[in-house]
């Protein structure tokens, strides 16, 4: 019962708008639809733009129109930076380069993925033994610490600095200069 009601009441409406609207066409209150020229003459309407230049009022001219009612929460915003049809057209095909080491795909001039898996479970390899050799100590070294695998010697630069000894041979990906 209430859509009825609901669509008679839109229905009046929409014939009282278009009423209205041939009204104000034959009473000369729209412009003609059809063509016309438009001549040049005296404003008939005062311009009050300059009256209102230090007032309130004059802010809300139209330019606030279009300012958004709320705002973008930080899970929309993430969600329409990172698109996958932004990052398809923001990385280039030809920024990919196979991986020296694996061979895995990776993005040039970064390291990659599955060689970065590697590195960190080595070097948690290297804090527990690190922590072990301190806690045998019961002293936290103050002193920069070097790792040294099987068959390797210390470096005269290396004098002085906590020394961790890992009873491996060192992976040819872990280079020396990793740990420095």
């Amino acid at each position: 019962m209430t859509v009825r009601v609901f669509r008679l009441l839109q229905n009046l409406r929409f014939s009282l708008e278009k009423l209205e609207a041939r009204l104000l066409e034959r009473l000369g209150g729209h412009p003609p639809l059809a063509p016309a020229f438009a001549l040049q003459g005296t404003s008939l309407i005062d311009d009050q733009s300059h009256h209102n230049q230090g007032s309130l009022s004059s802010i809300f001219d139209g330019f606030l129109w279009a300012v958004p009612k709320h705002r973008r929460s930080i899970q929309r915003n993430r969600k329409r930076r990172r698109a996958v049809e932004k990052l398809e057209e923001y990385i280039p095909e030809w920024k990919f380069v196979m991986c020296e080491v694996c061979g895995h795909s990776k993005m040039r001039g970064f390291i990659c993925g599955h060689c970065l898996i590697r590195i960190r479970q080595e070097s948690a390899e290297i804090r527990k033994e690190l922590f072990e050799t301190q806690e045998e100590n019961n002293i936290i070294p103050e002193r920069e610490s070097i790792v040294l695998y099987e068959d390797e010697a210390l470096r005269p630069e290396d004098q002085g600095k906590e020394v961790v000894e890992m009873k491996k041979k060192r992976p040819f990906w872990f280079s020396r200069s990793l740990t420095e």
